[in-house]
């Protein structure tokens, strides 16, 4: 996981203050914030995430709570209002949004899966415990029926055996 490291001693307005790359500083801009591993947040955890002066917080987890913003020294930059860029900004929260909704579905999906996969299983074995009781007894009674139903019973060994992970 990459993580952000937050200075939670230096206050600057309303924004939060990031580490830049390789402790080289500070920055109230996020695309000039250091981006560390957790390698080097295991390896100095009171240097980069004692709590008290230091958080390391997820990448992602930063990027979700980011919100863009324009100082006032640009203002006059600014003659003419572009709605586009109202509607990229909208589309890239819709996008996120879409985006964690489906990682969600994925992990359901997969949790799901696991959780069918153990009841497959589970039915595998318990048809094979079937078989093996059925099969000597219906070869005992000794009838062309009953031995068409232990061949039977022995075809679905073979075939739970070919199938069982």
């Amino acid at each position: 996981m990459k993580y952000h490291i937050l200075d939670l001693k230096t206050k600057k307005g309303d924004v939060c203050i990031w580490w830049r790359s390789n402790c080289a500083g500070y920055t109230r801009l996020l695309e000039e914030a250091g981006i560390y591993s957790q390698a080097e947040i295991d390896e100095h955890p009171n240097y980069f995430n004692n709590g008290e002066t230091t958080k390391a917080i997820p990448v992602l987890q930063v990027e979700l709570f980011a919100r863009k913003y324009v100082p006032v020294n640009f203002m006059h930059q600014m003659v003419n209002y572009t709605p586009d860029i109202a509607v990229t900004t909208s589309n890239e929260a819709m996008r996120r949004n879409k985006i964690s909704e489906l990682q969600q579905q994925l992990k359901d999906a997969e949790a799901n899966w696991l959780n069918l996969e153990k009841q497959y299983s589970k039915s595998l074995g318990r048809l094979a415990e079937l078989c093996n009781f059925c099969i000597p007894a219906l070869l005992q009674e000794g009838s062309n029926a009953t031995v068409k139903q232990a061949i039977a019973a022995e075809e679905i060994m073979h075939y739970v055996d070919s199938v069982r992970p």
